[in-house]
């Protein structure tokens, strides 16, 4: 009867050591690709900020070509009235 835990025993170490480390490496794996995926995240975030700050500069380049239309504008006036007198 005592042989009956050594093939036991034999049995079990034979499964569950390669499981044990079949685990640990997916777990590793899994682990690797989470932080894989916050770099990611962190790089995706880092854009939509650079994708709005573009938007932005976008939107004052149309403000301030408005304004410089508007003082070469009057720029033209101040002309024409110096010419004038």
């Amino acid at each position: 009867m005592q042989s009956l835990p050594d093939w036991i025993w034999k049995v079990i170490s034979l499964l569950v050591v390669p499981l044990g480390a079949w685990v640990w490496n997916a777990q590793a794996s899994i682990t690797i690709q989470e932080l894989k995926m916050d770099h990611l995240a962190e790089k995706v975030e880092d854009q939509d900020k650079r994708v709005q700050e573009i938007s932005d500069l976008k939107s004052d380049i149309k403000v301030l070509e408005t304004k410089m239309d508007t003082v070469l504008e009057e720029i033209g006036d101040m002309k024409k009235m110096m010419v004038a007198k």
